[in-house]
């Protein structure tokens, strides 16, 4: 049964039910690209959507073109409530990502939108799991609105020299260990690389400063990436290889070495 079965059902509800999941799957995805559309073609998409949801959630692809297609419709809500729900239990797939960046960037916040959109590609392009202070910010983007997430006042962190921020400065106390700030793309596929995480999908809010990072570098080799919030100076993340811990005599005087420069604020 295809789209136009749906379109021509006297009960679309009743038909889509008795579609495989496959069967409804590519149904739904040709009513999202059929042009021109017909005057019952909203009712339907959101029916078709919302059996395939209800019967099929536990699988990826099937969730997330329902997802998109209630996005299509206006069913904002639902889709932000559904994803937060996988968020929080840890069982979100790259395809909820994508749908989320779109969700974020359809409210007006295209910044927050290519961040979610680069972890989104980073997650199905090596299959690491999002780490749960980055699940939490995923999180604190879909619940907040504009001026809570994006628009950050950058005062909390007084008389940051400026200089340190361009530069790659030795940390104290530890042998042949430097201080990176990371700041394009490159660098931020870089320490991806070495360190086997998800920093490439953070360049959108580190060149809005939304977000600063910085590296652990030892013999110029990467070992952690540490994410600070510009407006607060709170330590987010910090990761080690594949978002394992850091080393922890190294990250005490690292901390302590950022706080002495106005980087960050331990609390």
């Amino acid at each position: 049964m295809t789209a136009t079965a749906l379109l021509l059902a006297d009960n679309p509800r009743v038909a889509a039910s008795t579609m495989r999941r496959f069967e409804l799957t590519h149904a739904v995805v040709e009513l999202r690209r059929i042009w021109p559309r017909p005057e019952n073609h909203e009712q339907v998409a959101r029916v078709a959507a919302q059996v395939l949801l209800d019967d099929h959630a536990w699988q990826n692809h099937a969730r997330a073109v329902a997802l998109a297609t209630l996005l299509d419709i206006g069913d904002h809500q639902q889709v932000i409530n559904t994803l937060l729900t996988r968020l929080a239990a840890d069982e979100a797939s790259a395809g909820d990502l994508y749908v989320g960046a779109r969700a974020i960037r359809l409210a007006g916040r295209r910044n927050t939108g290519r961040w979610v959109l680069g972890l989104a590609e980073q997650l199905e392009a090596n299959g690491h799991l999002l780490t749960p202070e980055t699940r939490q910010l995923v999180i604190e983007a879909l619940r907040s609105p504009r001026q809570d997430f994006e628009d950050f006042d950058i005062n909390a962190v007084q008389e940051v020299d400026l200089q340190i921020l361009e530069v790659t400065t030795p940390i104290p106390g530890l042998v042949n260990a430097t201080l990176r700030p990371i700041k394009s793309r490159g660098q931020c596929d870089r320490y991806a690389h070495h360190l086997q995480n998800c920093a490439s999908g953070y360049v959108a809010r580190v060149k809005s400063d939304a977000c600063r990072l910085f590296g652990v570098e030892v013999d110029g080799k990467p070992v952690e990436l540490i994410e600070v919030r510009p407006s607060t100076g709170q330590i987010v993340q910090w990761k080690g290889f594949a978002n394992g811990a850091a080393d922890p005599v190294r990250r005490r005087l690292v901390e302590r070495f950022l706080v002495d420069q106005k980087l960050a604020v331990i609390r």
